[in-house]
C-alpha cells in the first residue's frame, strides 16, 4: 500500500514538473539584469517583427502564417511561417491576432520561444514601443 501511494505521488510530481517546464521562475532581478537579458534576446533573434496572424497554427505540419507589418530585425519579407518546436513556443492559433514576435530559426519556419514578459526592456533595446506603434490585439480562435 505504501509503495503504491509513493509511486502515485511521484507520478503526480513528475506530471506537475512537466506542466511547469515552460514556466519562467525568476528571482528578484534589477532593471540592469532585465536590460541585459533583453539585449541578449534581441541579439540572438533571427527576426523581430510586428505581425498579424493570417493563417492560424494547426499542428507541426501546418505552421501559422503571419503578415509582417514592420520588420525590426531580420529578412525583409512580407510573410513568415511560424511553428512550434516545443510546447513552450507560442502557437499563434488566433487569426487576426496582432503582436510583436521575436523569432528564431528559419529560413522556412521560425519559432517563438519567448513570451512578452520582458517586453518593456526589449522595446527599449529596439527603440520601438510596441504599445504605441503596434498594440496587441486578440484574434479569433480557430474552430
Amino acid at each position: 500500500m505504501f509503495r503504491a501511494a509513493t509511486l502515485c505521488a511521484l507520478a503526480v510530481l513528475a506530471m506537475a514538473g512537466e506542466a511547469q517546464a515552460c514556466a519562467v521562475v525568476r528571482g528578484r532581478s534589477t532593471p540592469a539584469d532585465d536590460l541585459r537579458e533583453a539585449r541578449a534576446v534581441v541579439q540572438g533573434a533571427t527576426a523581430i517583427i510586428d505581425a498579424e496572424v493570417v493563417e492560424p497554427y494547426r499542428d507541426s505540419s501546418s505552421p501559422a502564417v503571419v503578415r509582417a507589418e514592420r520588420v525590426l530585425k531580420g529578412p525583409a519579407q512580407a510573410q513568415f511561417k511560424v511553428g512550434a518546436v516545443t510546447s513552450c513556443d507560442l502557437t499563434l492559433d488566433q487569426a487576426g491576432e496582432r503582436l510583436r514576435l521575436i523569432l528564431y530559426g528559419g529560413p522556412d519556419v521560425f519559432h517563438t520561444p519567448y513570451d512578452q514578459a520582458n517586453a518593456r526592456y526589449e522595446d527599449r533595446v529596439l527603440g520601438s514601443d510596441r504599445r504605441k506603434v503596434w498594440p496587441y490585439r486578440a484574434g479569433a480562435a480557430a474552430h
